[in-house]
C-alpha cells in the first residue's frame, strides 16, 4: 500500500546533508523573491490617491518602546465617483490629526485596501534575497 506521507519523510531522511543544507537559503532567495514580484505587480497596477484621515482610535496596550496599535480611518473619491472608506492599522508615537491629508496608493480592484508610498515594502524581499545569499556563500565556502 502507497503512503504518501512515509514515502516523503523516507526520502527527506535519505537526502544527503549538502541537499538540506541548501534547502535554507533556497528558500530564503525564493520568498523573497516571490514577494518582490507581488510588490512590483501591486506598483504597476496602483493609483495614487488623496486620502483624509476620518478617524482615528488607539486600540490595545501601550508598548514599552512607547509606541501604540492604532486604527486609521481614511476617505478618499475613486476614480469612478464612489467615496471610498478605508482602515489601516499600524504602531505609531501618536494618533495623527483628524482631517490630515496624504498621498497613498491603492489597487483598483482592491480599493479598501491602502498601501504608503516608499520604498519599505522592497526592504524585506531585499534583506531575504541577501540573507539566503549569503547564507548559501558560507555553506559553499566552508564545504
Amino acid at each position: 500500500m502507497f503512503c504518501a506521507k512515509s514515502w516523503l519523510r523516507d526520502d527527506i531522511v535519505n537526502l544527503p546533508p549538502f541537499d538540506l543544507i541548501l534547502f535554507v537559503p533556497a528558500a530564503f532567495i525564493l520568498l523573497g523573491g516571490a514577494l518582490f514580484l507581488k510588490t512590483l505587480r501591486f506598483r504597476t497596477r496602483a493609483q495614487k490617491v488623496d486620502v483624509r484621515l476620518v478617524k482615528g482610535e488607539e486600540f490595545g496596550a501601550l508598548r514599552k518602546d512607547g509606541r501604540m496599535a492604532v486604527r486609521l480611518s481614511y476617505k478618499y473619491t475613486a476614480a469612478d465617483g464612489r467615496v471610498i472608506q478605508a482602515d489601516r492599522i499600524s504602531l505609531r508615537w501618536s494618533i495623527p490629526t483628524i482631517g490630515s491629508r496624504r498621498t497613498m496608493l491603492v489597487d483598483p480592484e482592491k480599493p479598501q485596501t491602502l498601501h504608503r508610498q516608499g520604498i519599505r515594502e522592497y526592504l524585506v524581499p531585499l534583506a531575504l534575497v541577501l540573507t539566503g545569499t549569503i547564507i548559501l556563500f558560507m555553506t559553499v565556502v566552508k564545504l
